[in-house]
This record gives C-alpha cells, structure tokens and sequence, in this order.
C-alpha cells in the first residue's frame, strides 16, 4: 500500500500542499521531541548550522539544520518513516534524496514570523523546482502559537524574483505580497492555515508561497522538517548565492553524495 492515495497526490498538484493527519505514531513523535529539546537547551554537538535572529521588534525564530547524522534517533526515523516514499508520490519520481533537514522552534510570546517566500529562491542552485518539504509537528500548532499559512495554488505562479533577499530581516510578513506579485497574483491571494497536531504532516512545493506569524501563545511551537530533492537534481554553481549546505559536489553534477542520503526507495 502506498503512503499516499491518488486522492492526496491529485489534491497537492492542485494546491502546492498537503496534510496527512497523524502520520507519525506518537511513540515516534515522542522520541524526536526529547532530542529536538535536548538540542534547543544546549546539547549541539553534531549539529550544522545554528541560527537564531532576533528581529526589530524583539522576536526571535531559532533554527537548526543538518541535525540527521547527530543521533540515532534522527537516523532512525530517516531510515524507516514513509516521509520519502510520500515524497516519491508528490514529485512523481522513482527515487528521492535528503536534502536536509531542520528544526523551527518557537518560544512561547518570542517566536517571531517567517515572512511570504518560496523556497526555491533560496534553492535556485539545484537544477528543478521540483523540491518538497515535509513539516512534521512535534507539538500542537495552532494559529495563536505561528503556524505556516500557505496561499494554494501559487505553486503554479512560478518563481517570482526576490534574489538575494533575506526573508528574516523583512520587517513586514507579507511584503513579497505587497510589493512583488503583480495585480492579477494580487486579486488571487488566499491564505491557508496549517494548524496540525503533533504527528501531523504538512507537506508544500518549493514554489508555494508561504509564511508563519509570530507566536502569541504560551506554548511552544516545535517543527520537524525534511527537505526531499528528486534523485536526478544536478548542482547550478552559478546560482549558488547563499552557499549554506553541504552540496560537495562540481557544477552539474548530480547531487548523490553521502551527504544527501537516498531515503526511497529505501
């Protein structure tokens, strides 16, 4: 049995998103949400990159990526979720690679916003858009605490050019919508909220336009991420701008190093 039906693949064609309800079983959840903790009380050994901007306003988002190789819990879950093979689905693809993964933490009243963008701006660098990210809640998320908002469709739009911006340090959430869509993109404009549940997957296309809002609860907002490339995606040195992964390989050749696991089949 696939991880997806038909249903679920034709629905995220259309809309550029998904959310499969209850994904992963909560003794999974459960597990990479004490290792995700561990990791945002200290304990970073392993970890690639750490960011955390603290924004004009005084909010802050804190991000870990490259976390997979730092414990066996992670390599685990790489190993043995459907989360690849769900990817295979939507990218109509026979086989699928990590990219890399990540984690979005949120404080209670600190978490800042993730302003509108599409992540294929940042991606420019590998040879298609046809990239998927699955955002697996660790805990509840909800609109009061920062969930994504999606605008469904846009997917179809294309890239829209905001090379060399810096989503973070945009001191208005939505001003890719306000200064960068033209008026017909303008009159389509709706936003999907993708309040989950822990266990809860959301999956979205790298060209779907997407947010989240500052966190205004008093719960942490915690986001397991994996970001899926398919098998035959080669690297584009040229547009290689921001030059924050772990892409080892020359210009044009496929991206199938050790660094980027194939994940599915697995």
């Amino acid at each position: 049995m696939s991880a997806l039906t038909h249903e679920q693949v034709e629905s995220f064609r259309t809309n550029g998103y998904l959310i499969v309800r209850k994904m992963i079983d909560p003794a999974t959840v459960e597990d990479l949400r004490r290792v995700l903790m561990s990791i945002v009380d200290g304990q970073r050994e392993g970890i690639r990159r750490l960011r955390s901007v603290t924004q004009a306003d005084g909010k802050k988002v804190t991000e870990f990526q490259g976390i997979w190789k730092s414990n066996p819990v992670f390599q685990d879950f790489l190993k043995t979720s459907n989360l690849g093979e769900a990817a295979a689905q939507l990218l109509d693809t026979p086989e699928v690679r990590l990219y890399y993964d990540q984690c979005f933490y949120k404080e209670p009243k600190i978490g800042g916003p993730v302003p509108c963008h599409q992540d294929y701006d940042y991606w420019r660098h590998i040879s298609t858009p046809n990239i998927i990210t699955a955002w697996m809640a660790v805990s509840q998320v909800t609109r009061e605490s920062g969930c994504i908002y999606v605008l469904p469709g846009s997917h179809k739009w294309g890239l829209i050019d905001r090379f060399g911006s810096n989503i973070l340090k945009d001191p208005d959430p939505e001003l890719m919508l306000k200064h960068d869509l033209n008026e017909q993109q303008k009159k389509k404009v709706t936003r999907e909220a993708l309040v989950l549940e822990p266990g809860d997957v959301s999956f979205h296309h790298s060209l779907v336009i997407h947010c989240s809002y500052p966190n205004t609860s008093s719960m942490t907002r915690l986001g397991y991420i994996h970001r899926y490339i398919p098998a035959d995606a080669r690297y584009l040195e040229r547009n290689d701008l921001h030059k924050t992964h772990e892409i080892d390989v020359k210009d044009g050749e496929l991206i199938n190093t050790a660094n980027f696991p194939l994940v599915w089949p697995h």
